[in-house]
């Protein structure tokens, strides 16, 4: 009776995974395990592995940080696949101890990457080493690549055969490696071998196929990577082949400033006069490919000298209803907002209504060791306040708060260092900031912003959710919905409306494009106050430099390709901001979506900083 229900248990498993996969299967009988991929799969992403270990490298740990010890296990440890059509046991002996082979599968998300977190299936084992397997059945017999990214070490063999051997120490990223593999038709074994050197550790392996050599070539040489740009013209690629964008490798090296590939492409014989694709066509191909028909959207904006070169909105504003986005469209910005509320502080010094050097328990004596803080501390995050504050009061106060219930969380603030000694980014700083505009000018804090920025800039896309606490948020025309993914799947985000000056701000592209065009060129604020607003932060201790930053008052200041940036951006659930200001090439750069979070790699700032690339390049090579 219970080899019956188990065999009726593992093909139930085999239906739920033919179903998910339809080039898959999974098996386990008395004497054999198999994981069996027909073919290679669409996106040719290996993502189910069996999986064996975490088998130590060194026993004892007086040797653990010896190099040489941990490569000669590398090397010469078991190989443990010994025939083909399936692992003959569940379980191998190495050495002294048993270990037993499981099934796998990686956790994607809403992109599916194939990686297998080792450190969540086997734990985060030091100096230890696991086996991967699977068998790939092919109909023909073919050339591809495997893409492999691991972390760290890592060998491959192909039917018995040693295919690749890296000892390396590296993070993980996709196609690390490139490996030119011939697949005969018939079953074919593929046994991996990842070894830890210390803390996290995974891998990912995938087939790239000869159309896709083209993309690898331009990838490769965007990150420089010699060795695979090598391969790939062994492999017979066009060293002048295009990529996405429309760059040739040669162009994708100069772009990405990587001096050393263009020279050696150069020596290759690739051609150096082939004419640079239109700019407006790269951002739109790029855009179009990070947001598909289906997602939830973004909006660009790009200008130069005040006039605007391209903008543009993609995906939909409402996926329930299929409503296309569009670029008058409003968006919450969130911690974007901070600027706003800096700028608010440097007009009421403007105003004398007060000085960013006044203590601010003068203007909140409620707040503890208030009599320590400056207002300036608090504008460039080296007050020492605690990053956020009472959930409770986030998920409850209004946008247009009640000063009583801000004053009561106030009177519990904390301190995770002295008033001037480091910097550290806070949310609440924010909050306390709000406070103090509305006292120190007798006006709500959107009223303030209102009549002395909004209503002289024309800025009337611009405001505040306004909250019912019975009802909810007022509707607002023209107002983008906000999503997020979780485990793979497209969520409807809450739209709170009630952070305060820390991040409760929407606005549309052309607002920020009308603010960030009269904040440099002093319209709303004098020369004095935008040159404190954009002077770097010092401390104590030397951050936030030693953490590789620089920060005004509201407003990040860094160096994109060689070229200054004053940027901030802002994310709050379902809305993403980056409202960028090239200030040598005069130049904004504004991207907002209407999701957050999103996959690594594909987010409001990145893509600011990729646009910036594609109409900056040439400019930041002079300023270099």
């Amino acid at each position: 009776m219970k080899k019956n229900n188990l065999t009726v248990f593992f093909a139930l498993i085999l239906l739920i995974f033919l179903n998910n996969h339809r080039l898959f299967s999974f098996s386990i009988t008395e004497d054999s395990l198999s994981v069996i991929y027909e073919g290679i799969p669409d996106n040719g992403i290996f993502d189910r592995w069996l999986l064996l270990g975490p088998i130590s490298v060194l026993k004892d740990s007086h040797y653990h940080d010896d190099q040489i010890l941990q490569q000669k296990e590398f090397e010469t440890g078991p190989i443990l696949l010994r025939a083909s059509g399936g692992i003959r046991s569940t379980s191998e002996v190495v050495g002294d101890s048993s270990y037993t082979w499981r099934f796998v599968r990686a956790d994607n998300g809403i992109i599916e990457n194939g990686i297998i977190d080792l450190s969540k299936t086997l734990g985060n084992s030091d100096f230890a080493s696991a086996y991967a397997y699977a068998t790939l059945k092919m109909p023909e017999e073919i050339d591809c690549i495997f893409g492999v990214g691991s972390d760290d070490a890592v060998k491959i063999w192909i039917n018995g055969e040693l295919v690749h051997n890296n000892w390396t120490a590296r993070g993980l990223n996709l196609d690390n490696d490139l490996v030119p593999v011939k697949l005969k038709k018939g079953n074919n074994d593929i046994l991996l071998k990842i070894q830890n050197r210390g803390s996290s550790w995974a891998f990912v392996c995938r087939a790239i196929m000869p159309h896709q050599y083209s993309q690898q070539l331009n990838f490769n040489a965007q990150v420089g990577n010699i060795e695979n740009v090598n391969k790939l013209l062994e492999c017979g690629v066009n060293i002048n082949s295009h990529s996405n964008l429309g760059l040739s490798p040669l162009q994708t090296a100069r772009f990405y400033g990587q001096d050393v590939m263009a020279k050696f492409l150069l020596e290759q014989g690739a051609d150096s006069t082939i004419p640079m694709p239109p700019k407006e066509g790269m951002v739109d191909t790029y855009l179009k490919f990070i947001t598909k028909e289906t997602y939830p959207g973004a909006a660009v904006l790009i200008s130069k000298d005040g006039h605007i070169l391209y903008k543009k909105a993609y995906g939909y504003a409402n996926l329930e209803n299929e409503v296309p986005l569009d670029t008058d469209m409003k968006f919450r910005i969130g911690s974007t907002t901070k600027q706003f509320t800096a700028a608010a502080i440097l007009k009421l010094q403007e105003q004398g209504l007060l000085n960013v050097n006044d203590k601010v328990s003068k203007y909140i004596p409620e707040l503890p060791r208030g009599n320590e803080v400056t207002i300036h501390q608090l504008i460039t995050h080296t007050s020492g306040l605690q990053h956020g504050w009472n959930d409770d009061l986030y998920t409850s106060v209004p946008a247009v708060f009640e000063t009583d219930r801000i004053v009561e969380e106030i009177k519990d603030s904390k301190y995770d260092f002295n008033p001037g000694e480091s910097w550290s980014y806070s949310n609440f700083g924010y909050v306390v900031l709000t406070l103090i505009v509305e006292r120190a000018s007798g006006l709500a804090y959107i009223d303030f912003l209102s009549k002395n920025f909004f209503e002289p800039l024309g800025m009337m896309s611009t405001g505040i959710n306004k909250w019912n606490e019975l009802i909810g948020c007022e509707i607002i025309k023209k107002e983008v919905s906000g999503y997020y993914y979780k485990a793979g799947k497209i969520y409807r985000a809450l739209t709170l409306g009630r952070s305060m000056g820390a991040g409760a701000l929407y606005s549309t592209l052309e607002d920020l494009f009308a603010w960030n065009e009269s904040l440099f060129n002093n319209k709303i604020l004098s020369q004095a106050s935008l040159g404190a607003a954009i002077s770097p932060v010092r401390t104590k201790d030397g951050s936030p430099d030693k953490y590789g930053l620089q920060y005004g008052y509201g407003l990040f200041i860094h160096k994109v390709n060689g070229m200054q940036c004053i940027e901030h951006g802002g994310a709050i659930d379902g809305y993403e901001c980056s409202l960028n200001r090239y200030t040598d090439a005069n130049m904004n750069i504004i991207v907002l979506f209407n999701r957050f979070p999103f996959p690594p790699g594909i987010n409001a700032n990145i893509v600011a900083q990729e646009i910036g690339k594609i109409y900056l390049w040439q400019e930041s090579e002079t300023v270099n």
